[in-house]
């Protein structure tokens, strides 16, 4: 990403569905609501803390299903942190 972040972006908390997974519809749902309401980015699994609980794999596969629903991803930001150095390293 080569251009600067700007505007109002929000921490999004993630959702999750019974089975502990995460729910992209509510979250897809949510995020529209929020773009609906002049916010320009959200930032997923980063500083409401949840972030560190989800694996690489499931932190993609959230990116991807919001990707697939039109949700551009110069509005998508990502946390990136692990708890682990060797999780961090994949």
């Amino acid at each position: 990403m080569a251009d600067p972040i700007r505007g109002f972006w929000v921490a999004t908390p993630t959702p999750l569905s019974a089975d502990g997974s995460v729910d992209h519809v509510r979250l897809t749902h949510h995020v529209l609501q929020l773009f609906a309401k002049s916010v320009d980015g959200v930032v997923l699994f980063g500083t409401t803390g949840e972030g560190t609980s989800f694996s690489a794999s499931e932190r993609l596969a959230t990116v991807e299903a919001l990707l697939k629903a039109g949700i551009a991803e110069s509005r998508i930001g990502l946390g990136s942190g692990f708890p682990a150095v060797t999780a961090a390293s994949r």
